[in-house]
């Protein structure tokens, strides 16, 4: 529960104080099952989407926001885990 917590503190510009979009805009790709995603917005206007891989597998996938650039990822979620990929408010070139 702890680790939780500390995720969500330490996200909490988007998870706490931000607006949750449910699933609006979110674009997943890859090897999917198992995995849910949420679109997230912070009061700066940045934006996040919290991917939870809910199978016992590690999942590669691809993760888009309409036309939004992705500033971090990395593709490889872990089983059971979240990760928070963040996107910066430019438009793709």
């Amino acid at each position: 529960m702890k680790r939780v917590c500390d995720f969500q503190r330490k996200y909490s510009k988007y998870l706490i104080a931000g607006e949750f979009l449910d699933t609006v805009g979110v674009e997943l790709s890859g090897d999917t099952k198992g995995v849910a995603a949420t679109h997230w917005k912070a009061s700066d206007s940045s934006e996040a989407v919290l991917v939870w891989n809910t199978s016992n597998s590690s999942r590669n996938i691809a993760v888009a926001l309409g036309g939004k650039h992705l500033s971090a990822c990395e593709k490889a979620i872990e089983p059971n885990s979240l990760r928070l990929y963040t996107f910066n408010n430019a438009e793709e070139p």
